[in-house]
Order: C-alpha cells, then sequence, then structure tokens
C-alpha cells in the first residue's frame, strides 16, 4: 500500500513538472506566433498595394493597427519602464493622425516603413532577432 502512495505522488510531481514547462513554452510561442503574424499581415499589406488590390490592404492595415495598439497594451502592463515604449506610442500616434483613404492606396507606401519600424520594436520587446 505504501509503495502505491509513492507511486501517485511521484506521478503528480512529474506530471505538475510537464504542465509548468509546457506554459513555459506556450509563452515563448505566443510570443512567435504574434510576431509572424504581424510579418504576415505586413506582407499582405504590401502584396496588396503591389497588386493595387483595395479588400487585402484595407483588412491587413486594420488587422495592423490593431496588432499594434495590442503590443503596445501589452508592454505597458508588463514593462512599462520599456525604452522602446515611447517609440512605440509615437508610431501609433503618428498612424492615428493619418487618415487612409481606401481610394487612394498609393498614400500608405510612405507610411509601410512604420509598420517596419514597428516589427523591429516589437521583434526586441520579445527578445528576438
Amino acid at each position: 500500500m505504501k509503495y502505491l502512495v509513492i507511486f501517485i505522488l511521484l506521478f503528480t510531481t512529474r506530471l505538475h513538472a510537464q504542465e509548468t514547462r509546457e506554459v513555459t513554452m506556450t509563452a515563448a510561442d505566443t510570443a512567435r506566433y504574434e510576431v509572424q503574424r504581424f510579418e504576415g499581415r505586413l506582407a499582405r499589406l504590401r502584396e496588396g498595394l503591389e497588386k493595387n488590390d483595395i479588400s487585402p490592404v484595407v483588412g491587413a492595415y486594420t488587422n495592423l493597427l490593431g496588432d499594434i495598439r495590442e503590443e503596445i497594451a501589452r508592454t505597458e502592463t508588463r514593462a512599462p519602464e520599456s525604452p522602446r515604449l515611447p517609440s512605440m506610442q509615437f508610431i501609433l500616434t503618428k498612424f492615428d493622425e493619418f487618415i487612409f483613404d481606401p481610394t487612394k492606396p498609393d498614400e500608405l507606401k510612405p507610411h509601410l516603413e512604420r509598420f517596419d519600424e514597428f516589427l523591429g520594436l516589437m521583434k526586441a520587446e520579445r527578445g528576438m532577432k
């Protein structure tokens, strides 16, 4: 009987260790996924601009702005003293000042470098290259 108790205790300890390891890996995977999602949306935005296809441009632009807002909120919560936070907020302010007109997609092209700059800040904030 006491061997059964020892076995159960060891089993639950190992199970708990596996769950903890999976949670740690999930946090890193989530960061990687969010960066890849941002990169994918930026690629779709560029592709839509090259093809002069408004529908993916509008969708990607809207999603990218949402991603920027989410990343800033996440950074404000987790690392409010981050040296990259003011730069992130500055980029968002510039996008808020810019009024995107879907009938004039060429006006968006000069602003693509801001998305690239934000992507670099996002990667740096998450410890990625």
